[in-house]
């Protein structure tokens, strides 16, 4: 079962100052914390690991190949130190871990970005009293909306609250979507299909000759797709990044888009026992964007 509210401890940092164009929410940033550290004492989370020891590695490990739980962990992990988050119904883990405010930030916002309602909930705190650095009062009330309908009868009850006196003091949800990759849409700009036999949305030429003439699964026949933007994953929020993350592939995990390695791909296509098939390397594309090496895909090089 995946978590979904979770205690938390006295945030540091000055209680009025949460600063926006115009200084316009110190009033909700002063209520964000009393409420917030009103729901210390009450909010109560399960764990997918409960309360079995594992290897602080092994948890790194999970999370950089995209095991979102174990995101959710080490975003707790730094937020509160080793010791704390396992009263928080965080796994207790081999080592010793100090609190660390960028890797926090960076793993509740993976966790948040999968759909976490605890790391949601957690991370739209954060925004709106500048835990992690950076106070935002449209990105807080962004994420405490995608925490709702948690689950969680009082973590829904203290987000609506907070969302209620973000509103009022002129925040927007769609204000948070800044995404400069992509301008907030989520997707980039349409593009001719990738496909070499694809013309106007339909195959043509396709050594697989019983497909000419019919749609292209790809671009669904139109003859254009709109990538999603890896920045936001969709959203149209940035991401947090970090120093973490691999600087060969910028955090990708992918090298940028080449023509597939396959010797024996033709336009996408090689030649099987049964006549000419889809490469199995470019899935037919004639094109691959290879795994990263230095990261094994995962887009983190260091978590130490």
């Amino acid at each position: 079962m995946k978590p979904y509210i979770q205690q938390t401890q006295q945030p540091a940092g000055d209680s009025a100052s949460f600063i926006k164009t115009g200084g316009r929410f110190a009033n909700a940033c002063v209520f964000l914390k009393t409420m917030f550290l009103f729901c210390l004492a009450l909010c109560v989370s399960g764990g997918a690991w409960g309360k079995e020891t594992v290897t602080f590695s092994s948890l790194k490990e999970k999370a950089r190949h995209g095991d979102i739980n174990a995101q959710y962990y080490l975003g707790l992990i730094y937020t509160f130190g080793s010791e704390k988050a396992v009263e928080k119904n965080a796994p207790e883990i081999d080592e010793t871990v100090d609190k660390d405010n960028e890797r926090a930030a960076f793993w509740l916002d993976r966790a948040a970005r999968s759909g976490i309602k605890g790391a949601q909930y957690l991370l739209g705190v954060h925004y709106g009293i500048g835990e992690k650095g950076e106070k935002d009062g449209d990105k807080a009330l962004y994420w405490l909306e995608k925490s709702l309908n948690s689950g969680g009868k009082l973590q829904d009850t203290f987000a609506s609250e907070l969302i209620s006196r973000l509103k009022k003091e002129g925040c927007s949800a769609d204000d948070a979507k800044t995404c400069s990759e992509c301008d907030g849409t989520g997707h980039l700009s349409r593009r001719p299909c990738d496909n070499p036999y694809c013309k106007n949305g339909t195959l043509v030429s396709s050594p697989i000759t019983f497909m000419n003439g019919r749609p292209c699964g790809i671009c669904s026949g139109t003859g254009y797709i709109t990538p999603k933007c890896k920045e936001c994953d969709g959203l149209g929020v940035p991401k947090i990044h970090s120093s973490i993350e691999c600087s060969t592939c910028d955090g990708t995990g992918y090298l940028p888009r080449q023509r597939c390695t396959n010797p024996n791909c033709q336009n996408g296509m090689v030649k099987g026992p049964f006549g000419m098939a889809p490469c199995g390397t470019c899935f037919g594309t004639g094109y691959c964007t290879p795994k990263c090496k230095d990261c094994d895909g995962t887009g983190i090089s260091d978590d130490d």
